[in-house]
C-alpha cells in the first residue's frame, strides 16, 4: 500500500492506494497518523478512493486511527470510498461508527469550517 499526503489550512489527508489487509500497511497507517498528530494536525481525512479492498485487519486499523484521534480530541474522518469498501463498511455496519463524507473536498471544507 501507498499512502500519499496532503494538507489543507488546518486538515491533513492520508489518501491510500491498494489494499488494506494487515501489517506492514496497517503499522504505516498507524505510524503516518501519529506522525501528523504529533505535528499538531488534529482533524484527519482518510480518502479510501483507491483502496481495492479492506478486511478485518484493515478495518481494525481504521478504528484504531479513529480512537487515537479521538483520544487527541480530534476530528477523524472516512472520504470518498471505493465501492469494495464501501460495501465492507456497509455490511459490516461500520458506517455507524464513522463519519463518512462523499468525497474529500466536502469533508475538508467541513472541518475547516470548525471553530
Amino acid at each position: 500500500m501507498k499512502i500519499k499526503e496532503s494538507f489543507y489550512m488546518k486538515v491533513a489527508v492520508l489518501k491510500l492506494y491498494g489494499k488494506l489487509m494487515g501489517p506492514p500497511d496497517t503499522d504505516e497507517l498507524l505510524n503516518e497518523l501519529k506522525s501528523l498528530l504529533e505535528e499538531g494536525f488534529k482533524r484527519i481525512v482518510i480518502d479510501l478512493k483507491h483502496v481495492r479492498w479492506i478486511n478485518s485487519v484493515g478495518m481494525g486499523a481504521l478504528i484504531k486511527c479513529y480512537n487515537i484521534v479521538r483520544s487527541n480530541e480530534g476530528s477523524f474522518f472516512l472520504a470518498d470510498l471505493s465501492p469494495k469498501t464501501r460495501s465492507v463498511m456497509f455490511i459490516s455496519q461500520m458506517h455507524r461508527v464513522f463519519q463518512i463524507k462523499e468525497t474529500v473536498k466536502e469533508a475538508v471544507k467541513f472541518l475547516n469550517q470548525k471553530g
